[in-house]
Formats: C-alpha cells, sequence, structure tokens
C-alpha cells in the first residue's frame, strides 16, 4: 500500500547536576540519543540519566556520527562519574556472514561494560546469555513488541527491557504495564515517527537497496511525490512525537524510561531535549517549561502530534506541506522595501539567526538564509533586537508582505565545542600479581574472557635507607594509567622474594614504571591477539 498513490517522484529543491540513584516508580529515567561524544556530554548535562549510542557497526542509524571505540571510552568516564548509564544499539538484523564480526564486536564492548546492549534481532539473545552474560538486554522498539505475551516471552529469554512500539495507546501501555511488573519498560515520547510500523518499513530496500534494518534508510517518506493530476505532497511524511506534559502519565503508571528520539540531530538537541523533560517531571514553572520548549523548536522541530498516545489510529500523523525543521513562528512581513522586509517580532533575532519563508502558497520548499543585518525602525543597524520590536531584516530574496517568517536557528543556542581530546578515559582495570626478585620483577595480570599477560625485567633492587611501605610503593609507581593504553592496573598483590626485608627494599622509580609500560603494552597485545583470533563457537553436533 506504500505506493499506491505514487506516479513519479521529482528530484528535490535545494559536569551533570542530576542523579539516577535514587530514582523512585514515579521518577522514570529520561533517556536521550548520543549521535556523537558531544550529544552524549550535553544530553547528561542536560539532565538525561542515562544515553543510547551506536558504533559505526550494527547500528540503525548508520548516517550518524555515530561512536568510535575512543569516544566511548571518554563517555563511559563521564558516565562512570556521575552515575550516569549507556546503552549501546547493535540493533540490526544479523546475516549469517556477520556472525564473525559480530562476536569480534561484542567481544570488544564487553570490556567496556555496557549497562544494556540494544537488538533487534532474536538471535542475539542467545549470543549475549551464553557468550557476555553479565551484559544486560534490551528489546529494540525495531522488535515490534506491542502486546503483554510478547514482553512476557522476552522475560523468559532474558531479556531486561522492552522498548515498546510507538503505535500504542496510553491504555495499552498501562495494561502491559500492570501485566508485566517484572519488566522495565521504555516509551518514546519525543521526536522522529515511522510511517511504517515501528520501522518496519522496506521502502529504502526496495527503491534504493539500502535497508533501514541494516541502518541505510535514505528516508524516502520524507520526499514529496505528484500524482497523476500534478499536485505534489509529502504523503507519507510523519510529524514529530511530542508528548510534552503527557508524559507525568508515564511516570504515573511506572514506565521505567522516557526515550528521546535523535541520533541524527546535533548536541544542542540532546541537551535542551533533556532538559525540558527534566524540567516537566520536575514540574518546573510553566513559563521555563514553555522557554525551553521555544528553545527545543529552534534546534530541531518539524509540526508536532502526540501520536498514538490516545487512539490506535493516531491523532493527525502525517504532514503533507512540509517535512523537515520548521522552528517557530517569528511573525508575518508588514511591508517590505528593495533589499529588505519590516516584520514585528515574536521573539528575539540575532545577527546569524536562520530564518526561512515560503515565497508562494503550496511552495514545498522555502528560501532559507542568515541574517547577515538588522536595522531598528529608527534606521540604527543592531546585531540583536528583543520581541516585541519591529525590525528591518536585509534578505537577497525578499517576501512579499503577509508573509510567515520562520525561525529555524538562534545564535545564541549555540554550544561550545567539545575538545575530544581534554575529557578523562575509561579503563580496564587489571589485577596483577608482582613478585620482586634480587635483579628482576615479574608482573602478572588475568582479565576476563582468559586473557593473559606477564613480563620479567631487569632491575636494581637495593635496601633502602629507611623503612618503607613496599605495597604502598607498588601502588604508586605501577597504577598509574596512560591514556594510550585501554588497561590500568588496579589491585596490587606483592610477593618478595628477594634477601630484603621487605620493608627496607628501594627500587629506582623510573624502572618500576618501565615496567608497568611493559606489562601494559603486552596486556594489550594479548587482547588484540585474542580478538584477532576470536571467532564463532562452533554449535555442538546432535
Amino acid at each position: 500500500c506504500f505506493f499506491f498513490l505514487i506516479i513519479r517522484r521529482p528530484p528535490r529543491s535545494t559536569l551533570f547536576p542530576y542523579s539516577t540513584l535514587f530514582r523512585s516508580k514515579n521518577n522514570p529515567e529520561i533517556l536521550a540519543p548520543a549521535g556523537s561524544l558531544a550529544s552524549g556530554v550535553y544530553a547528561f548535562q542536560g539532565g538525561a540519566d542515562a544515553v543510547y549510542l551506536g558504533l559505526s557497526d550494527f547500528s540503525a542509524r548508520k548516517f550518524a556520527t555515530n561512536f568510535s571505540f575512543d569516544h566511548l571510552r571518554r563517555l563511559k568516564k563521564a558516565a562512570v562519574d556521575s552515575g550516569k548509564k549507556i546503552y549501546i544499539a547493535v540493533n540490526t538484523v544479523i546475516r549469517e556472514s556477520e556472525l564473525d564480526t559480530l562476536f569480534k564486536y561484542l567481544f570488544r564492548l564487553s570490556f567496556f561494560k555496557p549497562d544494556a546492549i540494544i537488538i533487534q534481532d532474536i538471535g542475539m539473545i542467545q549470543i549475549i546469555k551464553k557468550y557476555f552474560p553479565d551484559t544486560p538486554i534490551h528489546a529494540s522498539t525495531q522488535m515490534s513488541v506491542h502486546n503483554t505475551e510478547w514482553v512476557k516471552f522476552l522475560h523468559k529469554l532474558g531479556v531486561s527491557r522492552v522498548v515498546l512500539s510507538r503505535e500504542l495507546t496510553f491504555n495499552e501501555l498501562s495494561a502491559i504495564r500492570k501485566n508485566c511488573p517484572d519488566m522495565e519498560l521504555e516509551v518514546f515520547i519525543h521526536g522522529a515517527l515511522c510511517y511504517s510500523f515501528s520501522g518496519k518499513c522496506l521502502a529504502s530496500g526496495f527503491i534504493a537497496g539500502r535497508s533501514a534494518n541494516k541502518g541505510e534508510c535514505i528516508q524516502l517518506c520524507r520526499d514529496y511525490y505528484t500524482e497523476d493530476n500534478g499536485s505534489s505532497k509529502f504523503h507519507f511524511s510523519c510529524r514529530d512525537l511530542a508528548l510534552y506534559e503527557s508524559v507525568r502519565k508515564y511516570a504515573d503508571i511506572g514506565i521505567d524510561s522516557l526515550k528521546i528520539e535523535g541520533r541524527m540531530k546535533p548536541p544542542e538537541y540532546s541537551f535542551y531535549a533533556s532538559k525540558l523533560y527534566r524540567a516537566i517531571l520536575e514540574r518546573a514553572d510553566d513559563n521555563e517549561i514553555a522557554e525551553l520548549k521555544q528553545k527545543l523548536a529552534l534546534i530541531f522541530e518539524r509540526f508536532t502530534t502526540n501520536s498514538f498516545f490516545a487512539s490506535t489510529s493516531g491523532n493527525d500523523l502525517i504532514c503533507n506541506s512540509y517535512a523537515s525543521h520548521k522552528g517557530i513562528e517569528l511573525g508575518r512581513v508588514e511591508r517590505t522595501a528593495k533589499d529588505s522586509f519590516f516584520i514585528n517580532l515574536s521573539h528575539d533575532l540575532s545577527i546569524k539567526d536562520g530564518l526561512m519563508f515560503f515565497e508562494n502558497e503550496g511552495d514545498l520548499e522555502p528560501h532559507k538564509f542568515s541574517v547577515s543585518q538588522i536595522r531598528t525602525v529608527s534606521g540604527k543597524d543592531t546585531k540583536w533586537l528583543e520581541a516585541g520590536n519591529t525590525a528591518q531584516v536585509f534578505s537577497e530574496t525578499v517576501p512579499k508582505a503577509g508573509t510567515l517568517i520562520f525561525q529555524i536557528s538562534h545564535r545564541n543556542l549555540d554550544m561550545k565545542n567539545i575538545n575530544d581530546l581534554a575529557l578523562p578515559q575509561f579503563f580496564v582495570k587489571t589485577d596483577v600479581e608482582t613478585v620482586i626478585n634480587d635483579d628482576s620483577i615479574t608482573i602478572s595480570g588475568k582479565m576476563r574472557h582468559g586473557i593473559t599477560a606477564s613480563i620479567e625485567e631487569k632491575i636494581v633492587v637495593e635496601e633502602a635507607k629507611k623503612e618503607s611501605d613496599l605495597n604502598a610503593i607498588m601502588q604508586k609507581h605501577l597504577k598509574t594509567a596512560d591514556d594510550e593504553n585501554l588497561f590500568e592496573i588496579d589491585s596490587i598483590t606483592v610477593i618478595n622474594n628477594s634477601h630484603f626485608d621487605k620493608n627496607r627494599i628501594f627500587i629506582p622509580p623510573s624502572q618500576l614504571k618501565s615496567a608497568k609500560r611493559s606489562f601494559v603494552s603486552e596486556l594489550k597485545k594479548a587482547f588484540d591477539d585474542k580478538i584477532e583470533s576470536f571467532t564463532v563457537p562452533e554449535v555442538p553436533q546432535k
């Protein structure tokens, strides 16, 4: 039925103040998108309790910036230090030819101790439970879980949380919550909707050979299509979900997590969406909530809907007129000049803000431009004007009198760039045994999945002039982390096999640090070798 209106498709025109430690039944988790390291950092700062993200492989948002393992290390450190959580999306379907790569991928991820893995392919449940049993599993919305029995079935398989289908009404969610008290439930509250049932659309794969279930959707639903009569409209473009104050009802029935869509959106979106819903849940002042709604709309907002919240058939789901970011209404053009127009401002306006308007009624694509010059009604140039004032705005294309102007960005909302390298990193901790001999030191350690490393280095062992704590010396010189390595020595067991008294041993610190570097390097080699040699475990033959 997707194609019944389509005749042809023409080309287009051109750190953290909030704690999650004491969350109650009526205070659900706010879960924000992290399409990049900056988005994750700002989501935490905005009040999100957790973020979800993907790396370059097996992510249903392949065209998001996504994370490198280095970026994951840095966000993981921020999460650990602030009591936040990270859920990693491994939510594409898995082909037979990808199993070996998948095992290596999950193997590496397991060392970062993700708070959960989000999956679509039900076969991954068996893989994770058997080979990575300490990793919680969340069932993606792409699994289309929409009734009590589906939830109970997944609970029996070992899934700890279900991201329920967007197509469920509040009453249906309430019933599932009542019938499944032992399962964590996560519900989308804001962001883009799919024209198909919770991401089951096959149009992108059929027409362009890029499967949405492999994270490659080209969003054909966001394009306009021309009918036989020559009329062109956005027949399949959904409005964006925006539940706003209705999320308090989800909190009241005990929904565990409120999810914000948007891994393709900028860091400012993650920050302000998190901040808005935090304010709503904490029943902030109405003026504060209204201001946050406006700021979020300036970052990104389509025409909105409450979707299926109150109706099984949905409420005002499709927007035929425009499919992208519309921002907020700034006002209507009062009069025009040769290269400018006059408008009474509904909101503040600054140089470099983004504006757009439709030149003619029924246009599918707007004219967009950045504000380069503003004048007051007295003819004085200014860099900004407050709401309520009349501004003379200069533009290469001048809209007609009466044209509605939309503000689609505001420079004061731009976040500062984050220096990735300045953020501290997460380290995989390793317990070691250190043996001190008369002329050498041996350091041995063992990690999960049977990874071991051991080195022996020549050192100078002398009698110290005064008593000292050998354990404290080892802790001081061996535990320091090296940003170039993933691993860090944690607890140290010291065995003294030298002929010196344990409390009267001196070893040059430079030699201890050299031994530490050698051990960590050996551990990294063992880790890399294990991943390289890791293959899909054979299934026992009956």
